[in-house]
């Protein structure tokens, strides 16, 4: 008879067992962990300034008691416009005199401006560092968190190129922000002001030159402007503004010309006109170059005009420049001020409304968006313009340039022999009051 050994019975080592258990189970939440995270992250939640998540919410959700609305807002150039009230232009808003300080939560810093009625003169968007700024209204020597009268999210205005890059700014008020990712609402829709620095964009410009001449959209002919003393005004405006162009360049400038070529023929009104293609290049600064003529030809001088609802600082700083680098001098005919003789206001003129509250330069009035009451001046300005111009809250801040009088032998003459530097010291005044550095 065979042998059968006898089966022996299973034990587990529950000492042994039971930590391996334990430790394989673990390692197994581990592993399952891991790859829930690779592949469904924490959502990312909004932050400012490098801050975490908690300071964030801490910073942004801030409440104050004193207060102060704001009921619209504008851009003309670099410069932000604030008002209380809805904007018009005949009268002065009650933040005119007032002090408006921005203060940014990412270093500290603090941004003062006096606000003046003038639409480049209130807050200056080039001097703030990037970062996320607070608005306050000093009232009364109180200083009162500004917030607004509605909800608005406003974040497609950029500045112009500097050192190679731009700034984005992001204006916005809504009690609600916070809401979706940190459950957070505020008790009112503070105003609040996002700068950030951005790569700029191919697409897209900083100043646009526009030589005058060579439209029909007024005339029924081509307008090859002043043709006197061997020099037709057309022509030289452009090559003027050719060589404008390239001298900015150097500074980084994206620059735009209106008409690419001498003898293409751009109508100024309408949406394929200088007018649209101005507002569609996102330009901040326009510079419309002309020359001028007179039936008596002693008449001489150049003439520099700017808004009625801009200050002179822009037309000045030009006249300044030229003079003390050209020989060019200011036409003291209208003269007021000897010392400025040359720089103007547009005159004011009526409109289809009654009113006479629009700046008489075409160039300057159309191209200033809301701020200059663009696309409502006559029937053409409304039915040409009005779509891209009239409600615009990106007004270009322009300046109209005439050089000479071509009518004046003395002024003609100069002007061919030394265009090109004229055109430079164009660039490098323009430049400096930008604050626009040379590429190096």
């Amino acid at each position: 008879m065979a042998y059968v050994p006898k089966h022996r019975k299973l034990k587990i080592r529950w000492k042994v067992a039971a930590p391996l258990l334990v430790l394989l189970l673990l390692c197994i939440y581990i592993l399952v962990s891991v790859l829930h995270n690779a592949v469904s992250p924490e959502p990312k939640r909004y932050t400012i300034c490098d801050f975490s998540q908690e300071k964030t919410a801490e910073r942004l959700s801030k409440q104050y008691k004193s207060t102060y609305a704001i009921s619209d807002y504008f851009y003309y150039g670099e410069t932000l416009n604030l008002m209380q009230n809805a904007y018009h232009p005949e009268g002065n808003d009650p933040l005119a005199g007032k002090t408006v300080q921005l203060n940014n939560l990412c270093t500290g810093e603090k941004f003062p401006f006096v606000f003046e009625s003038a639409a480049d003169r209130q807050i200056a968007l080039d001097e703030l560092t990037p970062g996320m700024y607070e608005i306050f209204v000093i009232d009364d020597l109180q200083p009162k968190r500004a917030v607004y009268t509605s909800v608005f999210h406003d974040n497609s205005f950029t500045t112009v190129k500097r050192k190679g890059s731009i700034n984005k700014i992001n204006l916005f008020a809504d009690r609600n922000f916070l809401k979706k990712d940190y459950q957070k609402t505020l008790d009112q829709d503070y105003l609040f002001l996002e700068v950030k620095a951005a790569k700029p964009s191919d697409k897209q410009y900083d100043v646009i030159l526009d030589p005058a001449g060579y439209n029909k959209d007024f005339t029924y002919e081509l307008d090859k402007g002043v043709e006197a003393n061997g020099l037709v005004e057309y022509q030289e405006n452009y090559q003027a503004a050719v060589a404008l162009k390239k001298d900015l360049e150097a500074y980084g400038l994206r620059v735009l010309i209106t008409r690419d070529k001498m003898d293409k023929a751009v109508d100024t009104y309408g949406e394929k006109g200088r007018l649209g293609a101005a507002y569609r290049s996102k330009a901040r600064y326009m510079i419309h170059i002309g020359q001028n003529e007179s039936t008596y030809d002693s008449v001489k001088g150049m003439e520099i005009y700017h808004s009625n609802y801009s200050s002179a600082t822009f037309a000045n700083a030009l006249l300044y420049d030229l003079k003390k680098h050209t020989q060019l001098t200011g036409n003291t005919i209208y003269a007021t001020d000897l010392d400025n003789a040359g720089v103007m206001s547009a005159d004011l003129v009526e409109g289809v409304d009654g009113r006479k509250i629009y700046d008489g330069d075409m160039y300057i009035r159309e191209s200033g968006g809301r701020a200059t009451a663009a696309g409502m001046y006559s029937e053409a300005a409304a039915t040409q313009n009005g779509a891209f111009a009239k409600d615009n809250r990106e007004g270009i801040q322009t300046i109209s340039i005439y050089y000479s009088y071509f009518t004046n032998k003395q002024d003609a003459a100069y002007w061919k022999d030394n265009r090109a530097k004229i055109m430079k010291v164009t660039a490098d005044s323009i430049a400096r009051t930008l604050h626009v550095e040379k590429n190096k």
